[in-house]
């Protein structure tokens, strides 16, 4: 392949990756909000601020307990990938999901804790001493699935990437809310539609990563670069 060859494939990749993103983030815009409407309505005023302040402690937790290792591993991944390397993409992704998921345990137990013993009379709302717990058991599956979209975007997986985020993720939050709404569970079901959402877009990540990408097959033996990664993605 000549020189032009390859820098047209390339800008054909980029193209139908720009499409692919725009188009998700669009789809993904308009169920979000069709997924805020149901909530709104269906949940009136009260118990969907209720939900809405649970969901936001539980999603600035998360972003805090990934210790910024989103940005570490999408950016020594891509390097890594664009030398070659597999052993290295191989040891970064499973270096900051491993990382990622010991923060988010200790900060899921703490958030549920809080929940338990303080939140409803912090907050003046006694449901978030049940609903918080709740919430915060998606605090680890949360920071798993952005490192593991962090891995895809960096392999040029952006078509998965925003498939599950943009797609599985906000659809199965309207289909299992109404569903769950529709059998009586209002807030419960808000709730419910949360980390089935959450985990199934976990447990996507994770397939795409381990069965459907060449670079962590069971015969690359990683190489870690946990101390440049670390150095990295802690200032962020």
């Amino acid at each position: 392949m000549t020189a032009v060859s390859r820098e047209q494939a390339g800008s054909l990749e980029l193209a139908r990756g720009a499409v692919v993103v725009f188009s998700g983030n669009a789809l993904g815009r308009a169920l979000g909000f069709l997924f805020h409407f149901l909530l709104a309505r269906l949940l009136g005023a009260s118990a969907y601020g209720v939900f809405l302040l649970g969901l936001s402690i539980v999603n600035l937790t998360a972003s805090v307990a990934d210790g910024g290792l989103r940005w570490g591993v999408l950016r020594w991944a891509s390097m890594a990938w664009g030398r070659g390397d597999r052993a290295e993409v191989k040891g970064t992704i499973l270096a900051g999901t491993g990382l990622g998921l010991g923060a988010s345990l200790l900060a899921g137990f703490a958030v549920a804790l809080g929940g338990w013993v303080w939140a409803g009379s912090w907050f003046r709302q006694p449901d978030l001493s049940w609903l918080l717990p709740w919430l915060a058991g998606s605090i680890p599956a949360i920071v798993l699935t952005t490192l593991m979209i962090s891995g895809l975007q960096a392999l040029r997986q952006f078509t998965q990437a925003t498939l599950l985020l943009h797609g599985v993720d906000p659809a199965l939050r309207v289909l299992v809310f109404g569903a769950l709404s529709l059998a009586g569970w209002h807030l419960g079901g808000a709730v419910g539609a949360h980390l089935v959402a959450v985990l199934a877009t976990t447990a996507g990540a994770f397939y795409w990563l381990r069965w459907r990408c060449p670079a962590l097959h069971p015969d690359v033996l990683p190489s870690y670069t946990v101390g440049p990664l670390l150095v990295f993605s802690f200032p962020l």
